[in-house]
């Protein structure tokens, strides 16, 4: 939970909350490490998977909206915008 609460900027406690909702509603699993029982593991299952593929297309179809709405010259400012955004956040 630690590796995950830090990747998405969160506390522990809010990434706990948000994982027992995902394994609630059947989108991921917990597994406890085989050699040390206090690691937790977090996998998606078949289902999350699905859900998962689908979300990835829907942002990629409005990726390509907003590219087809812009010039070539906003679509590389929009470029360097994000990246400069990525940035701050890794």
């Amino acid at each position: 939970m630690s590796e995950l609460a830090a990747r998405g900027h969160v506390t522990q406690g809010t990434m706990t909350g948000m994982i027992n909702k995902l394994v609630n509603k059947g989108y991921v699993k917990r597994m406890r490490g085989t050699k040390d029982r206090r690691v937790v593991k977090v996998r998606l299952t078949a289902k999350g998977r699905r859900v998962d593929t689908i979300h990835e297309q829907h942002h990629m179809a409005l990726i390509d909206k907003i590219a087809h709405a812009l010039t070539k010259s906003e679509q590389r400012r929009m470029v360097t915008m994000i990246q400069k955004i990525a940035a701050v956040f890794e």
